[in-house]
């Protein structure tokens, strides 16, 4: 099965001090396919770990060997979608790496996404109307 992954389980499976590492290592190593992200969630998570150079150099590790995939999203097609998406959610004023994680979601089929953001992912759906099953 593979599931999509967010910007909070990626930084809480790198740092150890992270308080939710953890369930999110337990959820990680649950998982029978690597988990699929894109660029804006590798930004975030670039960012919140910037104090930490050997975290950010482990997440590009994790790119290169294969233990997530960045996937690439054909920025046009996107620009188009996420327009819609948040004239839906405007009031929810949503992130664009959840937005990214949303139309990978709705181009790829998948169901799953690890997040730490429950409000939002169990509030967001597909344009489509298609909910994502949260881990952990």
């Amino acid at each position: 099965m593979t599931s999509l992954l967010d910007t909070g389980p990626l930084v809480a499976l790198i740092s150890k001090d992270d308080a939710d590492h953890g369930q999110c290592v337990e959820a990680f190593q649950a998982l029978t396919e690597p988990p699929l992200t894109c660029w804006p969630v590798i930004t975030e998570a670039a960012w919140l770990l910037r104090h930490h150079l050997e975290h950010v150099e482990t997440m590009f590790d994790f790119a290169v060997e294969g233990v997530i995939v960045i996937q690439q999203i054909d920025v046009h097609k996107f620009a188009l979608w996420l327009n819609r998406f948040f004239a839906s959610y405007h009031d929810q004023t949503p992130q664009l790496a959840d937005a990214a994680l949303m139309y990978l979601a709705e181009q790829t089929g998948i169901n799953t996404i690890l997040t730490l953001d429950r409000r939002d992912f169990g509030i967001y759906r597909t344009l489509s109307g298609r909910s994502l099953t949260i881990l952990p």
